[in-house]
């Protein structure tokens, strides 16, 4: 047989050895996961079947495409954990936390034993496009207008931007009762204002006052006759008051501030300041501790032994100390001690000098 024939029959015998494998059953597709378009039927799911599975696709139905994106920050990182019933918890208050809508429903639905699509259905808060002001007739047409801005969603920080805008305002007027309510009526949002009684200071007195002038004192407030009854500025009064005392020596001073309500009527308010003055102090030893100075920086104070009590002339030393002190090339501290004499009536006066770190 000669080579051509060899290779013949060779091939001839190879093409009749066919061998057929089975192949394996094709696997089931893997469950694609895709986001509904509409709300599931039912929120409920069993929690033995959907908790402990991967969240493989975190979806939000009911919001426009910019406040989507706002709303999956507060839950995107949900998405590669296992569901949990804290999870879910967690993630609808930080979805009602952003304030952009008011309600949020959440569903599950298994992909297979291991997977599950978690779907957030929200309602969207309006977007309002008219604000009524309803009462508020104290209310000046310029914070009317800032009021009435258009095309914003009617959520916790815009209302609660109006309300603070609006007390701040009544409360500088001296309407302190004055209550604040919001209404959402489709696209429209109703302010209504009930601005009750204004608290006006009647008059201003000064109980207990003796080595001051009702003028001098009068000068010192801030709280006039006429007009608004003010907390604030009533503390910042007594610290006026204490200031002043401070300064003519008596260092023992006492100012309450009361507010008295002239008549029956909520409104017409007497303003008290009542003041125990004690007596009037002096100055006794002065000294000074702590880095040295040159031997004429205790004559050079205004504070002399002897002289009247006053905070204010000791504030001036303590600057011309530390100017003194830089003259020298040291950068000091400088903090007044007291010690005060009940008996005496007198206050010994240390100045301590400590280089700053």
């Amino acid at each position: 047989m000669n080579r051509l024939a060899l290779l013949l029959t060779l091939c001839s015998c190879a093409t009749q050895q066919v061998v057929v494998r089975s192949e394996p059953p094709a696997a089931p597709p893997t469950p694609t996961a895709t986001c509904p378009t509409t709300a599931p039927s039912s929120a409920a799911f069993a929690p033995e079947t959907v908790f402990g599975a991967k969240v493989e696709k975190l979806c939000l139905l009911g919001a426009g495409d910019e406040t989507s994106l706002r709303l999956r920050e507060a839950v995107a990182p949900r998405e590669g954990l296992s569901l949990d019933a804290e999870g879910v918890r967690s993630d609808l208050t930080a979805l009602v936390d952003t304030g952009l809508i008011s309600q949020a429903a959440v569903f599950a639905e298994l992909l297979d034993s291991k997977r599950v699509i978690v779907t957030y259905v929200v309602v969207e808060r309006a977007l309002i496009d008219t604000v009524r002001v309803e009462g508020g007739t104290s209310l000046p047409a310029e914070i009317r207008q800032q009021l009435e801005g258009k095309n914003f969603r009617d959520t916790l920080t815009q209302r609660n931007q109006r309300r603070d805008a609006l007390r701040d305002f009544y409360d500088s007027k001296g309407f302190h009762d004055a209550t604040i309510d919001f209404q959402a009526a489709g696209t429209e949002l109703i302010i209504s204002i009930t601005e009750g009684p204004r608290f006006v200071v009647e008059a201003v007195r000064f109980d207990g006052a003796k080595a001051v002038s009702v003028k001098d004192l009068e000068q010192v407030v801030a709280t006039k006759a006429a007009g608004p009854v003010l907390p604030d500025v009533l503390e910042v009064d007594v610290m006026r008051l204490t200031s002043l005392y401070f300064d003519r020596g008596h260092v023992t001073v006492s100012v309450t501030t009361q507010q008295r309500p002239h008549g029956e009527t909520p409104g017409p308010t007497d303003i008290v300041f009542t003041i125990a003055e004690g007596p009037v102090f002096r100055i006794g030893a002065i000294s000074l501790k702590g880095l040295p100075l040159d031997a004429k920086a205790l004559g050079s104070l205004e504070t002399k032994k002897g002289a009247v009590f006053s905070r204010t002339v000791i504030q001036r030393d303590l600057e011309k100390l530390r100017e003194r002190a830089k003259k020298q090339g040291k950068d000091v501290e400088v903090l007044p001690m007291t010690e005060i004499d009940q008996t005496k009536h007198t206050v010994g006066l240390t100045f301590e000098l400590t280089e700053k770190h």
